[in-house]
């Protein structure tokens, strides 16, 4: 297991060989991120790759129709995951508490019906503070909606319903509405 950009090894990265019905072997890379395993799991469907600091890789999707080797050799790149950073603040400049801050990436349902749909939501600590991690390499719009507000529903194809009374959802950089937000490139 290597990084993407710099092909430098993954050391301590977990592994994880997934047979039919999600059970499998967890293994980890060493200090040349290398791993290896004297006995796949019955079915086994896929391998998992996971590191702090970088995007999960899934490879393959499926691994149910392809013969493997009885000894392989070959490399997973981890793509270094991205980080959004940053700190609410209320009208006055005083730190907002408990707001949850999503990074949203433009969907598309049907051919040109535009959403934005939230990739990964955290809440806002007693400083204002948050911070999104673990994200994909792309562009990505941020909203801070108090907690209390409705404004934001959360499945994976999440659109912004009406605003209610006296809740204000702001989008990066200081702005209620979608259209003047400016997205952040990863």
């Amino acid at each position: 297991v290597i990084t993407a950009d710099t092909g430098t090894p993954v050391p301590g990265a977990s592994v994880v060989l997934i047979a039919s019905g999600g059970t499998g072997e967890t293994l980890r890379t060493d200090e040349e991120g290398r791993f290896e395993t004297s006995d796949l799991p019955r079915g086994f469907e896929r391998l998992r790759v996971t590191k702090a600091g970088f995007v999960e890789l899934v490879f393959p999707r499926s691994l149910a129709d392809v013969p493997l080797p009885t000894s392989a050799s070959f490399e997973l790149r981890l793509v270094r995951a991205g980080v959004i950073a940053g700190r609410v603040v209320d009208s006055n400049g005083d730190p907002a508490s408990g707001v949850a801050v999503s990074a949203l990436q433009t969907a598309y349902l049907e051919p040109g019906q535009r959403m934005l749909a939230p990739r990964r939501t955290v809440s806002t600590d007693d400083l204002g503070l948050f911070r999104l991690y673990g994200l994909q390499p792309g562009s990505y719009f941020v909203v801070a909606v108090p907690e209390e507000s409705d404004q934001l529903d959360l499945p994976s194809t999440a659109t912004f319903i009406g605003a209610r009374k006296g809740v204000v959802r702001t989008f990066f950089p200081a702005t209620p509405t979608e259209g003047e937000a400016k997205a952040l490139l990863l």
